[in-house]
C-alpha cells in the first residue's frame, strides 16, 4: 500500500495510482480485521460460511444468467456479470469460485450432522457449476491446478480422490460441448485473446526494462501500454489505452518493478510457511486435525488464486489481502494452541 502510494509522486497519471492506493487501504482494514480481530475458533467458521453463502447467492443468479442466454456469434454464452467490482467479469468471479470452494468443502467435512454436511456439499457443486458456465479459461486452470494440489497434500486422500472424480463425473455430465470447445482454444497462444494477453505481458516486460526498480507506478501500465505495445499494428496502439495486463504478475512487474516482487513474493513466502507449520503441528498431534485440514484448506485456496491470477489484473483485488488475513489468523490460532493458550481449537 506505502508502495503503491508512494507511486503516485512518480506515475505519469498520479490519480490512477491514487486509486489504487485508496482501493488497496479500504481493503487493508478487512485485513485487518480478519488478522487481528478474528481469535475465536468459533468465528472463523462462521465467517467462512459467510463468506461461501454470499458465492452460493451470486452463483446461482450466474446459473440462471446463463441457461436464459443464448450462445453468441462466437460459440459460447456465460453467467456473465453476477455482481459488481471485483466480482463483476465471468473470469474475475471464476477466479473468486477458486478461492472459496476450499472453504466450502472443508465446511462439508467438518460438518457434524447429515444436513448440514449435505448442505455444504451441493454448495460446492453448486460453485463448480458455475465455474463451468464462466466458460472462463483461466478459472479452468485454476481449477484444475487447485483439485490437484488438494489431492497432493490431503491428509485424508481416499476422502479428497473421491470428492475429485466426483467433481469430474458432474463436469464431465452438465457442461455443454461449447464449452470444451471454449477450453481446447487454451493451447491456441498464437490467436484471439490469448495472442492479445501474450502481447500485453511483452509491453510489460518492456516496462520493466525501462523502470526495473520501482516500475511505471501503480495502476499506469494502461497508460503506458501505446508506447509499449509493438506487437500491436501502430494505428491499433493508441486504443490500448487504459488495458489491463491480464495478469497479476506482469502488473505487478510492470508497475511496481524489483521492489514489489519482492514484497509480494516475501508475503507468499511467509504465508505458505506459516501454513505448513500449521499442518506440520497437526500430524504431530500438537494441534487438533480440524487446523490442520483448514491450513491445507488455505494452501488450496491460495493454489487456485495464484494460478487462476496468472491470466488477470487484481492485484487491487481483496482477495489477496483477506487470504493473507486468513492465514494471519489460522497460524495464531495453532500456535496459541500449541502452547496452551487456547485448547479447544477448530471443533
Amino acid at each position: 500500500m506505502a508502495l503503491s502510494g508512494l507511486s503516485a509522486l512518480y506515475a505519469a497519471n498520479w490519480f490512477r495510482a491514487y486509486k489504487f492506493t485508496y482501493t488497496v487501504a479500504v481493503t487493508m482494514i478487512g485485513f485487518l480485521a480478519i488478522a487481528y480481530l478474528l481469535r475465536d475458533p468459533r468465528d472463523f467458521k462462521k465467517l467462512l460460511a459467510v463468506l461461501v453463502v454470499i458465492h452460493v447467492y451470486l452463483s446461482f443468479g450466474g446459473i440462471l444468467a446463463f441457461l436464459h442466454t443464448q450462445y453468441n456469434d462466437v460459440g459460447y454464452a456465460s453467467t456473465g456479470y453476477v455482481g459488481g467490482g471485483f466480482l463483476k467479469d465471468e473470469n474475475d468471479f471464476a477466479l473468486a469460485i477458486n478461492v472459496i470452494l476450499p472453504f466450502a468443502l472443508y465446511l462439508a467435512v467438518q460438518a457434524r450432522s447429515g444436513v448440514p454436511r449435505l448442505l455444504w456439499r451441493g454448495a460446492s457443486a453448486v460453485l463448480v457449476l458455475t465455474s463451468v458456465f464462466t466458460f472462463s479459461r483461466g478459472g479452468f486452470v485454476g481449477l484444475a491446478a487447485m483439485a490437484i494440489y488438494w489431492v497432493i497434500i490431503s491428509q485424508r486422500r481416499q476422502l479428497a480422490i473421491l470428492a475429485l472424480i466426483s467433481g469430474i463425473i458432474l463436469v464431465a455430465v452438465v457442461a455443454p460441448p461449447q464449452y470444451w470447445d471454449r477450453i481446447s482454444t487454451i493451447a491456441a497462444t498464437d490467436q484471439g485473446t490469448a495472442w492479445e494477453r501474450q502481447s500485453l505481458w511483452a509491453a510489460a516486460r518492456g516496462m520493466f526494462y525501462d523502470s526495473p526498480i520501482w516500475g511505471v507506478g501503480a495502476n499506469n501500465f494502461g497508460i503506458h501500454v501505446p508506447n509499449y505495445g509493438l506487437d500491436f499494428a501502430p494505428e491499433m496502439r493508441e486504443n490500448l489505452w487504459g488495458k489491463a495486463v491480464h495478469s497479476m504478475y506482469f502488473q505487478l512487474l510492470a508497475e511496481f518493478g524489483i521492489v514489489g516482487v519482492v514484497l509480494i513474493g516475501s508475503t507468499l513466502v511467509l504465508n505458505f510457511r506459516c501454513l505448513s507449520q500449521v499442518v506440520r503441528l497437526s500430524k504431530r498431534g500438537d494441534v487438533v486435525a480440524s487446523l490442520g485440514l483448514l491450513a491445507s484448506s488455505l494452501q488450496a485456496s491460495w493454489v487456485g488464486f495464484l494460478v487462476s491470477a496468472t491470466f488477470l489484473s487484481v492485484l487491487d483485488f481483496p482477495h489477496l489481502y483477506y487470504l493473507t488475513g486468513l492465514t494471519v489468523a489460522s497460524h495464531r490460532m495453532a500456535v496459541e494452541q500449541a502452547r496452551g493458550e487456547n485448547p479447544t481449537g477448530l471443533r
